[in-house]
């Protein structure tokens, strides 16, 4: 006779059920984690951050440069972070494929530094420009956007686009996802004219730069890799990081576990005061050659034509290509730049013979293998235009940390007239005096169209465009 209780089934039966319920709650909270890769190619400190590069700028007075007006811009690469030797091939994290979808990076100022983020400078300083930082350079905000995001102290999201997906060759393990440092986005750097000081507890902090090189040590901003919602669902960063919202003033968790790396102005940038400054005020804007033959171009003909730049100076400017003194040049752009270098046209100082068309290996409608080439026409010596990136200055190494050497070596950028730089006096005609202290001066230039040495002309339109720098050497 089989005798049983049927409460204690009942209750053994609820008791089964309730330990499989809690059994699948737990089991639908588990995910994949990520990893800070090994060796390690990431480092928070100070002299690691990557490098804001300017090279030398200029100040003005505001009644030439207005409150708000770009001092100067940049792209950053990720590649600028050279920290414990990194490279953009270098791994930075790991993750297991199908956490892509769950994390993302995170950026924001050095919110607890005065001069590195801590204090927007208001818009009526800025001329109505927003998201402007206060630097260790007077007179000088600093303003960073990154995936369409105007960094700001607060940590904000940018969605992680790039990565390699392991196939057990490429160096990354199958069924993970690397993150390599060409996979961090890209930063744009502007610096702004602006007019006051930051302030901590009432009193002005006045930022010490008025003239000469960066020398803050502070970074301006950080970039760390964080889960993509703060605490709901799947959360694959488990390491040190901070959360979307959080104010960097007060939270930085990624930083003890070297989770990203810094942007900084140390060493990167060099001012120039208002005294020692000169500027463009008129281009020719347009200048037309008239219509030729291949046949004319291949057989020797030249087209010249001479154009004007209009430059104004401060009386106490220094002109001339040696440093410290303002010089002129016309830049090529970024893309003719480096079509340019693969027509062998440009020099071990950076400096282009000629300017070819815009597009000019992408559109059928231009004319092949021809150019312009300056010259000066008083005498008519040949003149170089500037590549890229055109910047200028000299810049002692910053030692960082875990590098074979220093991991940003001293840097002096392509100077004199190898590298497209003539000084502003060169023919320089007083043309007026617009105050007592600045006079404005014609600079005049030619311009010729010919053949270039890479092959025989071909039918078609010329259209090129370059642009007028003047800049402290």
């Amino acid at each position: 006779m089989n005798i049983w209780n049927r409460d204690y089934f009942l209750k053994s039966r609820s008791l089964v059920y309730i330990i499989s319920i809690f059994f699948i709650a737990i089991a639908s909270n588990t995910w994949a984690v990520c990893n800070i890769a090994s060796p390690l190619h990431l480092e928070t400190n100070d002299g690691s951050a990557a490098k804001l590069r300017f090279g030398n700028v200029q100040l003005r007075d505001q009644a030439i440069q207005p409150l708000g007006s770009i001092v100067a811009s940049t792209v950053v690469p990720p590649t600028e972070f050279r920290g414990r030797n990194s490279t953009a091939e270098s791994i930075l994290w790991i993750c297991d494929v199908g956490d892509q979808d769950h994390i993302v990076f995170l950026v924001a100022t050095n919110g607890d530094d005065y001069y590195g983020g801590h204090s927007e400078v208001a818009s009526s300083d800025t001329g109505g420009q927003l998201g402007v930082f206060y630097t260790y350079a007077r007179l000088v905000g600093l303003r960073l956007t990154v995936g369409g995001k105007t960094i700001n102290k607060y940590y904000q999201d940018v969605p992680v686009t790039a990565y390699d997906t392991g196939d057990g060759s490429n160096g990354c393990a199958l069924g993970k996802i690397c993150i390599r440092l060409r996979h961090v986005p890209s930063l744009q750097a502007e610096l702004i004219r602006i007019q006051t000081f930051p302030e901590v507890t009432g009193r002005p902090v006045t930022p010490q730069l008025s003239d000469g090189q960066y020398s803050y040590a502070g970074p301006a901003a950080y970039i760390q890799l964080s889960n993509k919602t703060n605490g709901v669902g799947p959360q694959p960063v488990t390491f040190g990081h901070d959360e979307i919202g959080e104010d960097s003033q007060f939270r930085y968790q990624f930083w003890g576990v070297r989770n990203g790396f810094g942007y900084t102005l140390y060493r990167a940038v060099s001012i120039s005061p208002p005294t020692n400054s000169c500027l463009t005020t008129f281009v020719t804007p347009v200048v037309n050659f008239p219509t030729t033959s291949a046949i004319n171009l291949n057989d020797g003909a030249q087209l010249s034509a001479d154009f004007d730049v209009h430059v104004e100076c401060h009386n106490s400017a220094r002109r001339g290509i040696a440093s410290g003194q303002n010089a002129i040049g016309l830049q090529v752009s970024s893309s003719t730049y480096a079509t340019s270098q693969s027509l062998g046209l440009v020099n071990a100082s950076n400096g282009v013979s000629a300017l070819i068309s815009d597009n000019y290996l992408n559109n059928a409608n231009l004319a092949q293998n021809v150019g312009v080439y300056l010259s000066n026409p008083v005498n008519n010596a040949a003149m170089n235009f500037v590549g890229q990136p055109g910047l200028t200055g000299s810049f002692t190494a910053t030692t960082g940390t875990g590098c074979t050497g220093a991991c940003y070596p001293a840097i002096t950028y392509p100077n004199g007239n190898s590298a497209g730089w003539y000084s502003v006096a060169q023919n320089a005609v007083v043309i007026g005096t617009p105050n007592a202290s600045y006079t404005q001066y014609r600079v005049p230039f030619r311009a010729t169209l010919k053949k270039l040495t890479t092959g025989p002309v071909t039918p078609g339109a010329f259209y090129a465009t370059a642009t007028v720098l003047v800049k402290i050497q």
